[in-house]
């Protein structure tokens, strides 16, 4: 029993160390403000015509959709960094968890840029994770070339209508059918990966502490529960992203919904 009570106690404060953010990462958020450009990556004209496109999309939907292109997302991983920015800026302004974040991180040195929509909880049951992965697919082309304004625009409208019907509008870019070998490769990312992530750390848990693998299991789960349980924390503006909170939102929460990609 202590032995587990131990393994349990690396196992939280491993999750913990991961979702914390380094000082000074992120600028305090400004009321009414949808649009953060700390890549530097829009002019002034795209980033009020795009901020005022998101305003009409929060009036139209009852749901907030922030916007943050950052150079480096402070070293974290697109979906830690989109998360956290929901999270520590309570993104919503319903009371219903119905926020979404776009972040951006351009290509530096060589490496890839990167592109993700994490959703707040509320709006999980429109904007699936599925749905998310489509609208990242359609504006990819648009990031690559450098058109960070003409992207992001197209991929936050597409939010939107998705979150008022439910539904992704078809594009016709006079692409290609989507091939089923790609498909098979997304399935094999997207769900057979994260399944031998899972059994891998749960098998390294119960070798690491000579544990049988029910307790492995066990632990895993309550080390979860515990991250989820401390994101709910971060919705004033009180978490490792803290440094001002949006005036009028409701205290968003974000429970690891979207999607994202590399360009």
């Amino acid at each position: 029993m202590r032995i587990c009570l131990i393994a349990a106690g690396f196992a939280l404060g491993w999750l913990s160390a991961q979702a914390a953010l380094p000082p000074g990462c992120l600028g305090t958020a400004q009321p009414h403000i949808r649009v953060y450009d700390f890549a530097d990556l829009l002019t002034s004209a795209e980033e009020q015509q795009l901020n005022a496109a998101l305003q009409q999309g929060s009036d139209t939907t009852a749901s907030t959709v922030v916007v943050v292109t950052h150079p480096d997302f402070c070293g974290l991983e697109p979906f830690e960094f989109a998360t956290g920015v929901g999270e520590a800026w309570g993104v919503d302004r319903s009371g219903a968890d119905r926020g979404v974040v776009l972040v951006l991180k351009p290509r530096a040195h060589g490496n890839s840029g990167q592109v993700f929509i994490a959703t707040g909880r509320g709006a999980e049951g429109d904007l699936t994770d599925a749905l998310a992965g489509r609208i990242v697919q359609q504006i990819r082309p648009q990031l690559a070339e450098g058109d960070f304004a003409g992207g992001l625009e197209r991929g936050t409208a597409q939010i939107f209508a998705v979150l008022a019907t439910g539904d992704l509008p078809e594009v016709n870019d006079g692409a290609r059918p989507f091939p089923w070998p790609a498909g098979v490769l997304l399935a094999f990312v997207f769900l057979v990966v994260p399944v031998w992530l899972v059994l891998a750390g749960v098998r390294k848990t119960a070798r690491t502490y000579r544990m049988p693998y029910g307790a492995a299991w066990a632990i895993y789960w309550a080390a979860q529960r515990h991250s989820n349980a401390r994101f709910s924390h971060f919705s004033g503006g009180t978490g490792p992203f803290s440094g001002g909170g949006f005036s009028g939102f409701g205290g968003g929460r974000f429970g690891g919904g979207g999607a994202g990609g590399s360009f």
